[in-house]
């Protein structure tokens, strides 16, 4: 969590980037089990794998989320998406901005979501013309 928490990152953040495993299946955790998914829905972008992992119902569940799971800072945060599949994808698209950003010089960068389906339409956008924005 400090590596995580050194770049930014807050506690409610990784609960929230760990539920990515909601898709995953595990591989080398237990090569006996190669191949078992962290919850029964696996490949479906859903808060099954909160429930499942808390309830101890998930098919495999990885000692490191059972840690999340438990760890004081994140099992709140953990507990509410096990409740609220909306609270989840709140946070999990601040924090994904976040990973998405690390490493990126963001000066220069122009906001594009508004024009996707769905976007926000909140976002400050600067109202230049785009190809002086893009330098074309």
């Amino acid at each position: 969590m400090r590596n995580l928490a050194s770049k930014g990152f807050s506690p409610i953040d990784l609960a929230a980037l760990i539920g990515a495993h909601t898709t995953a299946k595990q591989r080398n955790t237990d090569p006996s089990k190669a191949g078992a998914s962290l919850d029964s829905t696996v490949g479906t972008w859903d808060n099954k794998y909160y429930q499942e992992t808390k309830s101890g119902q998930a098919p495999f569940t990885m000692e490191s989320d059972k840690n999340v799971a438990q760890h004081p800072l994140t099992s709140i945060p953990f507990s509410t998406f096990a409740l609220s599949k909306g609270a989840w994808d709140a946070a999990f698209v601040s924090a994904m901005t976040k990973m998405s950003m690390l490493g990126v010089d963001g000066n220069g960068l122009i906001d594009c979501t508004s024009a996707l389906p769905g976007g926000s339409r909140k976002r400050e956008i600067r109202s230049s013309n785009i190809f002086d924005r893009f330098k074309f």
